[in-house]
């Protein structure tokens, strides 16, 4: 997957295949993606930075900046706790 980049300060939403902003820009084509509010995650468990939008995409975790966190990870939140597919607690909620 190349590198993609959002546009700050809008809200999204997916579709099947697509996600876009609200302004009708597709931002990630051909991904299931989930929205965290508030909250945003560093796969190491270690960097939990608040009061942020983002989302996880199959391969690639973003902020609403366009910065790229990490690449090439499958991840699933739930009930404040972030998990790797293997079970390992990354990050609690803070």
């Amino acid at each position: 997957m190349n590198d993609l980049t959002l546009t700050r300060n809008v809200n999204t939403f997916g579709t099947n295949a697509l996600i876009f902003s609200m302004n009708g820009i597709t931002l990630i084509r051909n991904v299931n993606a989930f929205v965290t509010n508030g909250l945003m995650f560093s796969m190491d468990g270690l960097t939990l930075i608040r009061n942020v939008n983002a989302f996880i995409t199959n391969g690639l975790m973003f902020s609403m900046d366009g910065l790229t966190l990490i690449r090439n990870v499958n991840a699933f939140a739930t009930n404040g706790l972030m998990f790797s597919m293997n079970g390992l607690i990354l990050v609690t909620k803070a």
